[in-house]
């Protein structure tokens, strides 16, 4: 077949050029293997597959060009075809941080007022502590560790800040330092002044970070638990943007989001983009198309994809054609439906959860594993000190523990655990510290190197597996 010749430009359709080539390669294999009309229809098979994701996936990209220059009625159909409709009438949010006291807990349904509406706001769920988990801390220093010799840390998510005391140091000149130095080392944190004090906060204003510091040392001033507040009124829909003013115990440090009476183009939009994009990676089964489509789960953290190809169990016991996924965080159904669309074809779910799914037409019980823990012991003993300096400070146990229990607190799943890094991280937590030993295992005495952690299971610690001499 010609596609140019001197007439000009015939073009041609892809078939017809796949079907071209097929007949001269029957015609070849005609000549050699009696087989030849098989193996030409094994390679049609092959190549038609090929060129239907070539196809499909111009598609999208045609479509998503479309998606970006569509207004309303267009912008409507588009919703039909990915099942997504305008949202109605949504109020304004607001993101905010509290600053709670030990102990407290805020309802639901209390109100409070923030600058720039003259409504009233509240959450739709209680406000607490959440351990050591917050979106930023007001800390003080104990009078009685603001001793010669003692280091000052704070671990954000596993990674530890330290600073030394220094001649005159008070609670304050402490935190100053030690806040300074986390901001200018960590971008994703940021300080506030505050009425309590100076706040360290994730920069965003809404993020959950995983803190670790020794009770013995530091003092909780206030914790600050972000949570999304909504304006009370079907009618008139205001912006809370960063710095507007709702009390000294509630905090306006991330800009909100403004309501509706129906879903606009400008919010309506990357919707339905997300929604093609959301397609595009759910055209094959892979490995990476599951894992993206399961963590864009609402309030999935973490998701891992194991997928058998094969016919026979694989060593980890999962069926041929199967998947397995391990996901923390998310709702069953809401991770059972995005594993049914991603996995195009039939193919067998692996696990010990379950949640439905469907296609519109058929409901199917999608299975998949949850986060699973190993307890791990460590021993932490012979620290040798640096004589010619301040030497062992007052302050060594909490501080080690805290730094364990930071090491643990960064760790994914299926992550192994090696002594060797714990050791180098109380190092850098402890200047004045040469050498020391530190063990870990599954048993309560605990003498290896390396714990080896599964597929799917992370590694934990508690008060009694963790032992510092």
């Amino acid at each position: 077949m010609e596609l140019v010749n001197d007439s000009g430009w015939h073009g041609a359709r892809l078939p017809e050029i796949r079907g071209d080539k097929y007949e001269k390669l029957k015609g070849a294999l005609g000549n050699v293997n009696p087989d030849g009309d098989s193996l030409v229809g094994q390679t049609i098979a092959v190549v038609a597959e090929d060129d239907l994701n070539i196809i499909e996936a111009i598609g999208w990209v045609f479509a998503g060009f479309f998606i970006s220059q569509a207004e309303k009625a267009q912008l409507d159909a588009f919703g039909e075809r990915f099942n997504l409709p305008r949202n109605g009438l949504t109020r304004s949010s607001a993101y905010v941080i509290y600053l709670l006291q030990p102990g407290q807990t805020v309802n639901a349904g209390e109100l409070f007022t923030i600058s720039g509406s003259s409504g009233d706001w509240t959450t739709t769920g209680d406000v607490k502590e959440n351990g050591k988990t917050a979106a930023g801390f007001v800390l003080s220093v104990k009078q009685a560790a603001i001793t010669a010799g003692n280091t000052f840390t704070i671990s954000i998510s596993g990674k530890p800040y330290s600073t030394q005391y220094q001649t005159s140091d008070t609670s304050d000149t402490i935190i100053s330092r030690l806040y300074a130095d986390i901001v200018a080392r960590e971008p994703s944190l940021a300080t506030y002044a505050t009425a309590y004090g100076s706040l360290l906060y994730a920069a965003d204003g809404r993020s959950l970070i995983q803190f670790s510091f020794a009770d013995d040392v530091f003092q909780v001033v206030r914790t600050g638990i972000p949570a999304t507040a909504w304006y009370q009124s079907d009618t008139e829909f205001p912006e809370a943007l960063f710095g507007y003013i709702a009390t000294d115990d509630i905090l306006v440090l991330s800009n909100g989001l403004k309501g509706y009476l129906i879903e606009d183009d400008e919010i309506y939009r990357p919707r339905i983009q997300a929604a093609a994009a959301a397609r595009r990676v759910s055209i094959s089964s892979s490995r990476p198309g599951i894992k993206n489509a399961i963590l864009a789960v609402d309030g999935v953290t973490y998701a891992d994809v194991e997928v058998n190809r094969g016919f026979q169990t694989n060593a980890d016991g999962v069926p041929g054609k199967s998947i397995h996924a391990f996901v923390a965080g998310g709702a069953d159904n809401d991770i059972a439906q995005a594993i049914y669309d991603a996995a195009a074809g039939e193919c067998g779910f692996y696990g010990d959860v379950s949640g439905t799914a469907t296609d519109g037409t058929t409901t199917e019980t999608v299975y998949f594993s949850r986060q699973s823990y190993q307890l791990v012991y460590v021993s932490v003993s012979g620290a040798i000190w640096d004589a010619e300096t301040t030497g062992k400070p007052a302050d060594y146990i909490s501080v080690a523990r805290n730094t364990v229990t930071a090491y643990f607190s960064q760790l994914q799943v299926g992550r192994d655990v090696f002594a060797g890094q714990i050791y180098a991280r109380l190092l850098s937590a402890f200047p004045t510290l040469t050498d020391i030993t530190v063990t870990v295992g599954k048993t309560s005495t605990p003498a290896d190197k390396t714990v080896a952690i599964g597929s799917g299971i992370i590694a934990v610690t508690n008060n009694s597996s963790v032992a510092v001499s």
